[in-house]
């Protein structure tokens, strides 16, 4: 979002360089003194566009309802279910995070949480399960479901509606 906006900016500062630019190679042309065309254009904006009569109450609703358009786009920025982070799956607790990709969410980070201290686990591979690792007690077991069953079954839960909402989602 942020690079959309400083493209955006960038191109419209680009292109009021280049309408000068033009303006005063036109004013060169046409033996005019110079920036005659933009003081034109600022004169004329300025007594048809800025001196137009506008009832206050018209700019009071204007206002009111720019700012509700922009709060609504702020708020949806963000969708609900980013705030769902960790939750329990086959007796064991896992975290995780959202992130942006070309404007889809993705599960990064996904590790499970050690049951005794709460502490991220390092996943090893076992001879036949993997198996969690606790860098701070020492605590290990193995992991009945792969990361990519997990990773599904979130996106499942999200699917149905079926993971803990603040009470502000609900």
């Amino acid at each position: 979002m942020k690079k959309e906006l400083t493209r955006e900016i960038k191109l419209a500062f680009y292109g009021a360089i280049a309408g000068a630019i033009v303006t005063s190679v036109v004013d060169l042309i046409r033996s005019k003194p110079f920036y005659t065309s933009i003081w034109f254009g600022l004169k004329w904006f300025w007594n048809n566009i800025l001196s137009f009569p506008i009832p206050v109450w018209g700019v009071i609703i204007i206002l009111i309802l720019s700012r509700i358009k922009f709060s609504s786009k702020e708020q949806s920025k963000k969708p609900r279910f980013t705030d769902y982070t960790e939750d329990t799956f086959a007796g064991m607790n896992w975290k995780w995070r959202w992130e942006e990709n070309m404007g889809v969410m993705e599960i990064t980070g996904l590790r499970p949480l050690c049951g005794e201290c709460g502490t991220s686990c390092s996943v090893q591979q076992g001879h036949l399960l993997p198996y969690m690792k606790c860098p701070r007690c020492d605590k290990s077991g193995n992991i009945l479901k792969s990361i990519d069953d997990i990773e599904r079954i979130i996106i499942d839960n999200i699917e149905r509606g079926n993971y803990p909402k603040k009470p502000s989602q609900e």
